[in-house]
Parts: structure tokens; sequence; C-alpha cells
């Protein structure tokens, strides 16, 4: 079995599992806390050794003999098993979806009692993330500065050095803002035009880049989308660019993040929409790091090379079937597509995909499958021109998609 199957029968496994495992958790949590509590139970009087300490009936203190905590198991693979399915939905984040975990934080708590009992794992839109986590925007993107400035500035650092650093430089980020917000208390929401204006040098120093929203898109657009989404963030001030890379030809309402990387503003910490340095610094940053990376990419070959595990560990095309499948039918492998089908027709992955992914599942094993089997090359080219024309309409590009032959009719006229 290789490394990508293994994965996903791991994952199978865990997502099976994981509500079975929490209703053990809970039968577990009852049975304990109703066993450990007695308010009846005699004390040992005060003076004696051991005073206030629970004794046996007697009243005299008693060695209570050390047994197996079941909770502790329960506990480890109940949370190995959510963080493992909230690991794979994050491979879904985009401008739109964010996956996230929900827990009761006053369970959780430092002195060691308690224990982190994680209540839900699922992928959400933008409303229900805004709505749960009002500021996660913000942090996440401070967070992630304060890991960069450390990781760059600081030598070899321990784990617990390195977390303390970081919250050091977070502390420093979240003092500073709220002497800035002191000084000007009016409220600003970024907004489309701010981001036109923010990188309208970028886009005059490039002729090869258009503004489409939010999104900075790299020209031409053939089967790949490349560019850069300006986001607003849920800090009424500040921008989130990210950079990053998608294929078109898979029914997609949104710029998918799987493939692409946060750009961090390194000489003033955010993203500010008030500082006028900001547009200058994002420009430069943009043609710095995102642009080198980007324009490369031409290709469904190119994106193949690119979305390699060396670069990408957690998401690199090969390990998830339900978008490689789309890949290997545009480049006309249909030996690598009907294997991928096989699995799909296991009761093992519809287990999996059930749990969120009903319509990715159908949308593989109903339409591309069937044709896939038949060797249908020129039905395959045309319902993937016709998702690619779909994604191209929900993600506002019409005007810049230009349709291209796709390598499996190549390989057609050539035959």
């Amino acid at each position: 079995m290789n490394s990508s199957l293994g994965f996903s029968h791991e994952l199978d496994c865990l997502r099976r599992d994981h509500v079975a495992l929490r209703r053990e958790w809970e039968r577990i949590k009852r049975e304990y806390f109703a066993r450990k509590y007695d308010p009846n139970q005699p004390r040992v009087p005060r003076g004696n050794t051991g005073g206030g300490h629970w004794a046996s009936g007697g009243g005299q203190p008693s060695i209570q003999p050390v047994f197996y905590d079941p909770r502790r198991f329960a506990i480890q693979k109940t949370i190995e098993a959510g963080l493992a399915l909230y690991t794979w939905l994050s491979t879904r984040n985009g401008s739109d979806k964010q996956a996230v975990i929900t827990f009761d934080a006053r369970e959780f708590r430092s002195d060691g009692r308690g224990e982190l009992d994680l209540d839900d794992i699922k992928l959400l839109d933008r409303d229900k993330v805004d709505a749960a986590c009002p500021r996660l925007g913000e942090v996440q993107e401070r967070t992630d500065l304060a890991a960069e400035v450390v990781s760059r500035t600081h030598g070899y650092l321990s784990p617990t050095e390195f977390g303390t650093a970081v919250h050091t430089n977070l502390k420093r980020q979240i003092d500073g803002l709220n002497e800035h917000r002191q000084r000007n208390t009016a409220e600003i929401m970024t907004t489309v035009s701010q981001v036109r204006e923010v990188v309208q040098p970028l886009l005059q120093r490039n002729p090869d880049l258009e503004l489409v929203g939010r999104l900075v898109v790299i020209k031409p657009v053939h089967h790949i989308l490349r560019g850069i989404y300006i986001d607003r963030s849920l800090d009424r001030q500040l921008f989130v660019p990210t950079w990053a890379v998608m294929f078109l030809f898979e029914p997609s309402e949104s710029f998918s993040y799987n493939w692409g990387g946060r750009l961090y503003n390194r000489a003033h910490g955010a993203w500010d929409v008030t500082n006028s340095a900001t547009s200058a610094v994002m420009c430069e940053e943009i043609e710095k790091e995102a642009l080198p990376l980007l324009r490369p990419i031409q290709t469904i070959h190119d994106f193949i090379g690119f979305t390699s595990k060396e670069r990408f560990k957690e998401t690199y095309l090969d390990l998830y079937k339900e978008r490689k499948i789309f890949v290997d039918v545009a480049r006309g492998d249909l030996n690598a597509a009907r294997t991928i089908c096989t699995y799909f027709a296991t009761d093992r992955a519809k287990k999996r995909y059930m749990g969120g992914m009903e319509e990715e599942y159908d949308r593989i094993t109903k339409t591309l499958c069937p044709l896939i089997a038949a060797g249908d090359r020129l039905g395959l080219a045309r319902l993937l021109r016709d998702w690619e024309a779909t994604s191209a309409e929900h993600l506002k590009l019409q005007k810049l998609w230009e349709p291209t032959p796709f390598p499996i009719e190549l390989q057609r006229e050539q035959a």
C-alpha cells in the first residue's frame, strides 16, 4: 500500500471512529465523576496527619489503590481522530471556507484539572466563521507574523523558548495596535476600492496583472489560475494578502488557498489600511515573493510539478484523490484516473466522503468515472471545459479566461 492510500485509509477509520469515541468518552466521564464525588464521605479531622483528606468510613485515613484511569486513552484517541479530520478538512480552506475545531475552554486548565474535549470539527463558510470567531483573521495573521519574525531573528530555540518569543512579539503588536486605536477611534472597513488603490502601483508596473474584485490575477488565464487575493480581515483596518495557484476544470466557487501562502508585512507588522506605507510595501512584497513563484506556472504540467510534496508537505496534489483525478483526466492519464475510480467504488471511500463531501463524491462517481471507464476522451474534454467555464463564471473571470485545448484532446488528435 503506498503512502497516499495508507493516509486515506487512516482518515477513513478516524472519521468513522470519531463519533463513537466521543460517545465512549461521554459515558466514561459520567461514570467516573459519579464514582469520584460523594458529599457524605468523611474527612480526617483537623489536627491529625492527613487532616482534611478523604477518609474511609471509620474516620481514619486509608491508602486507596491506584487504578488505571480509562479516561486517558479515550481522550487521547478522540483528540487524535479529531485533529486528523481537521487537517484533512483544512485542505479545502479558501477565500470563503475555513476548517474549525470547537471546544469548551473551561474544560482545559493549566493546572491539569479537566481535559481538552473537541466538541466538533467541520468546514464553515465565511459568514459562519465570522460569527463563530469574530477576530480569527487578525489573530491568525498576527500570530503567523510573530512566528515568522522570531524564526528569522533568533537562532535555535527550544519549543518553550520559541513559544515565549512568539507570545512576546504578539504582545508588542497588540500593545502597539491599542495605542494606535486610542489615537484613531474611527472604524474603517477595507473595501474593494481600497484594494484597488493599494495595488494600483503594482498593476501599473506589471501589465500581465489585472484586478478582479479582491483578486490580483496573472494573465493569461487558461486551465490554471494564479493570483494574489487581498482578503478583508475581521479587523476593520487590515488586509490579508495570500498568493495561491489552482486549476479551474473542477467546479469552484472561490479562490482556493490549498496551494499557496500568506504574504507578511515584515517592515510594519500588519497590513494596516491607515498606514501610508502599506501600498508600497505590499506591492514590493508581491513582486518579490509571489510573482516569481506564480508566473512560471503556465501549463497543467507546470502545476503538477509545483504542487509537489517537497513544496506542500501537508497538501501536495498526490495526497488527495478527489482533486488529483481531475488533473489525471486533463493530462490524458486515464490509467491513473481509473485507479482512483476503483478506490471511489469501495465502501471505504463512500464512508469517507459522505461526511460533508457528497457533492464531490457524486460528481466523480456518477459523472466523471463512467466516461473514464468508457475511454471517452472527447466527452471528458467537453466535461472539463464546461466545468472550467462554470469556475470562470463563479470567480468573475469570464473576460480573462481563454478556452484552450486540454492535453487529453491533443493526444486524441495526434492518435
